[in-house]
């Protein structure tokens, strides 16, 4: 793979750049006509670079906002880059728009070497970074050591971490081919043979004490410990018989305290018989009382329709006074009359008042009656609610009683069950040690058997299982041990073979190393070391680089310009092998930023000159202005703020 060309529009100090990237080494030089006291700084010689690199990995080694990319005062920026495989025969074409406000515009474009460019669709930017370092197949971390170079980023295989150099290492190994055959998991078989060897010491353990036995018991006086054993076994029969006596006393005393017990339950279910029979009879005349109780409803009844008559026979009256208040005599014959009389003659009004008094004074002894009888029927039921308040108090004391006796009788029942059960459990002491009896007078009987030569046979027999079980282990131990040696062979012979292959890798690293050291004229020699098997079986990854000039010397102990020409020997090696292994042949550009500012002018010839052999676009920052150094030099120079490509 290559890259062609970069355009720059508003970007960083170019106002416009259309720059073809040319297949040569050149020293990129600048000259600084805004500042003065700047001379190359400031030029703008790593802008085209910054161009470079923001296009393939959407990022910037200025360590600022994508923002500060834009020329000061514009609104956006373009960055174009195109780039071409002839493995796979197909361009590319990176477009960024890159905004001071809001977000970033990636437009990506291919197209085969006799067609015409399409647009490449994505679901969003990172999808399309993500095509873009896929095409370019590079890693990014590889594209910032070995192709895109600025000092900010830059990491020297010299002062690289072990880590560093060995994940390199192995990305050139193609050691990925044998991945996990060599991580061997011996877990499983590990456990078996530990828990195997740990059963064996176990029975190494039983066979031990088992001979200490046999050794005993074949010293030891047979009568002797007859005797003592007979006593002991006799006296353990005496302590049972006194157990069995001590639990029958127990038993008694359980069993008088059931009686005592049943007693009291039997009292406290009297009360509790006698307590609810009060219950029912308080409950009985309560009711009965209830039933006594006298309603004044029917008399209030008959007291409101006498008063409504009452009225009826005062509205008669008023009327009847009314008009033989209006009666007139006559002059003549004194006779009385009334004009329009509702009610006949003055003879007949008057008959009608006297009959209405009489019944007015009958209507009002009547309700008179039935109040005396109301306020009588009155007393009777205050008597009778005083009766039943006396019952309710009455009811209400007899209840506690109930409630007592009912826990009482509660409590009785619960401890008559625990009597029941000490009992049963001393019944069941007392059969254990019956039991226990039988045994030890039976083991007494048997105590002439224990003789010391059946003892010994019998020890001798458990011995010889013992020792059987023992071998048996053992052939289990070693086919264990032979499966994990195997497995670890395996493991060992993948460790060597990967070992083989990323020793290969360096060794190729270190000539190639040597070969541009070479190159450069210099005397300096690499040597690499590392992937090691060591006596104890482990394997060492650790990798050393030596410089030798004559003596083993550190990196930092040699001058810039020695340091210079060893950084760029191990650039140009560990970038030839990425390419080599490249499915794509790699990227055919070097770019290098700042890297070799203590090399002086005829140190950069020289590095330049190492260089041509690439046949590749090579582009070397450097702050020397000496155009001595090289014909192959592209300078940039920046006026009123604007950079410009003079030379190239």
């Amino acid at each position: 793979m290559r890259l062609d060309k970069i355009i720059l529009e508003n970007f960083l100090t170019y106002e416009y750049l259309d720059y073809d990237i040319s297949k040569k080494p050149l020293l990129v030089q600048g000259l600084n006509k805004t500042e003065e006291d700047q001379e190359s700084n400031g030029s703008g010689k790593s802008g085209i670079f910054s161009g470079i690199e923001f296009c393939i990995t959407a990022s910037n080694s200025r360590d600022v906002r994508d923002q500060e990319l834009v020329m000061f005062g514009m609104k956006e920026a373009k960055t174009k880059l195109f780039a071409s495989c002839d493995v796979r025969k197909e361009s590319i074409r990176i477009e960024w728009l890159i905004k001071v406000k809001g977000s970033n515009v990636l437009t990506l474009s291919k197209k085969t070497y006799d067609g015409e460019y399409e647009e490449i669709s994505f679901s969003n930017v990172n999808d399309g970074k993500k095509y873009i370092l896929n095409w370019f197949a590079i890693e990014k971390e590889d594209l910032f050591n070995y192709y895109i170079i600025n000092k900010s980023r830059f990491k020297t295989f010299f002062k690289a971490s072990n880590k560093e150099k060995v994940e390199l290492i192995n990305r050139f190994s193609d050691a990925s081919i044998i991945d996990g055959l060599d991580k061997i998991d011996n877990t499983e078989l590990n456990n078996e043979y530990n828990t195997i060897k740990s059963n064996i010491d176990k029975i190494d353990g039983k066979i031990e004490l088992t001979q200490d036995q046999i050794q005993d018991e074949s010293e030891r006086d047979v009568d002797s410990d007859n005797k003592t054993l007979k006593e002991s076994l006799e006296s353990q029969i005496a302590d049972s018989y006194k157990d069995i006596l001590d639990v029958k006393d127990e038993v008694k005393e359980f069993i008088q305290l059931q009686k005592d017990d049943s007693i009291l339950l039997d009292d406290a279910e009297k009360k509790l018989t006698a307590a609810n029979r009060k219950v029912t009879n308080i409950e009985s005349t309560f009711y009965n009382y209830e039933l006594e109780l006298v309603s004044s409803k029917s008399l209030e009844d008959q007291i409101d329709t006498l008063s409504t008559k009452q009225l009826k026979v005062d509205k008669l009256l008023n009327e009847l006074e009314i008009e033989l208040s209006g009666s007139i005599e006559c002059p003549k014959c004194s006779h009385e009359f009334i004009l329009d009389c509702k009610h006949g003659t003055v003879e007949e009004a008057k008959a009608k008042q006297s009959k209405a008094n009489e019944i007015k004074e009958s209507i009002e002894d009547k309700i008179s009656n039935l109040d005396i009888e109301i306020d009588n029927i009155a007393t009777e039921n205050k008597i009778q609610e005083d009766k039943k308040q006396e019952l309710q108090n009455a009811l209400n004391k007899v209840l506690n009683e109930v409630q007592l006796s009912s826990r009482q009788v509660i409590k009785l029942e619960k401890i008559l069950l625990e009597h029941k059960t000490d009992i049963a459990d001393c019944k069941a002491d007392m059969k254990k040690y019956d039991l226990n009896i039988a045994s030890l007078e039976a083991d007494i009987k048997n105590i002439g058997t224990n003789t010391s030569i059946s003892n010994v046979k019998g020890l001798q027999a458990s011995l010889l299982s013992l020792k059987k079980q023992k071998l048996e282990l053992e052939d289990k131990l070693n086919v264990k041990g032979d499966e994990i040696y195997l497995n670890s062979q395996w493991s060992n012979n993948f460790k060597q073979f990967r070992m083989h292959l990323a020793n290969q890798s360096l060794e190729a690293i270190e000539f190639h190393m040597n070969r541009y050291l070479v190159g450069m004229q210099s005397d300096l020699k690499v040597k690499l070391e590392g992937f090691k098997m060591l006596a104890n079986g482990t394997f060492k990854d650790e990798i050393t680089a030596k410089i030798i000039r004559t003596v083993e010397r550190t990196f930092s102990s040699f001058s810039g310009g020695e340091q210079g020409r060893l950084l760029f020997a191990a650039i140009l090696a560990n970038r030839h092998m990425i390419n080599q292994t490249h499915p794509y042949g790699g990227l055919d550009f070097l770019s290098i930023d700042e890297v070799f500012e203590g090399v002086d002018s005829l140190g950069l010839k020289k590095l330049v000159g190492s260089a041509k052999k690439l046949n590749v676009a090579v582009m070397i920052i450097t702050h020397v202005t000496d155009e001595e150094v090289n014909d192959d030099i592209l300078l940039i120079e920046k006026i009123n703020g604007i950079s410009y490509v003079k030379k190239s």
